[in-house]
């Protein structure tokens, strides 16, 4: 019998790779607004790396109104303990919407 240890590398990837499988764009990230995980089909959305997007700040690549609306859901979803999840039809880098 082979050794079945499952190494945390190992569950990073797999855990990526299911992000990655979800079709729309997907991110979280942390109380200052942060990103902590992208999706591929955000990073194909805003036509960047994900090592650019998580080394900047999710409201980076918003508009300044929508950018606002994104940091008071996260302020409510930190006053509350519970998730927040809201649609909004935004233009990505080649102009296709989501």
């Amino acid at each position: 019998m082979g050794d079945k240890t499952v190494k945390p590398e190992d569950c990073f990837v797999f855990e990526q790779e299911l992000f990655d499988a979800i079709p729309v764009p997907v991110f979280f990230n942390d109380a200052d607004g942060n990103y902590l995980g992208a999706n591929r089909a955000l990073t194909d959305f805003l036509g960047v790396e994900r090592e650019r997007i998580l080394s900047q700040g999710v409201y980076h690549f918003l508009i300044p109104g929508l950018a606002k609306e994104y940091r008071l859901k996260d302020a409510e979803s930190l006053a509350t303990g519970g998730r927040v999840s809201f649609e909004e039809r935004i233009f990505g880098a080649y102009r296709y919407s989501v």
